[in-house]
């Protein structure tokens, strides 16, 4: 279980990115034996967005024999969605802050043919 660290400043920034989330700066180290100030989930990860599609067209061969196409498109608008790991150790160096990976992956197609008999 981690300590909570003392709150000394605002830890927003103007243009959140990958590379500076939040403000480390805003943060230190409380007091040998003392629990820090910060209030319990004051840092927000970012948000998601994902749109997924998909488009099936049935087609009749014969009586008994019917054949389905499917596409289907994830993350349809290739939005970025940064990872909610944050690394939120303020005595991080300089890593603290960032936000080091992804947590939906880039667009994905996929083209598919069912047979039904």
């Amino acid at each position: 279980m981690g300590m909570r660290p003392d709150k000394i400043g605002d830890p927003s920034v103007s243009n959140p990115t990958r590379d500076g989330w939040y403000n480390p700066k805003a943060y230190a180290i409380p007091a040998p034996y003392k629990f820090g100030n910060a209030s319990r989930n004051s840092l927000r990860a970012p948000g998601v967005a994902v749109a997924n599609w998909s488009l099936f067209k049935n087609f009749k061969l014969t009586e008994a024999v019917k054949m389905q196409f499917r596409w289907e498109v994830f993350n349809a608008f290739n939005r970025t969605n940064l990872s909610h790991g944050v690394n939120s150790a303020i005595d991080g160096g300089d890593s603290a802050g960032k936000i080091f990976d992804v947590s939906e992956p880039m667009r994905n197609m996929q083209f598919a043919f069912r047979l039904n008999w």
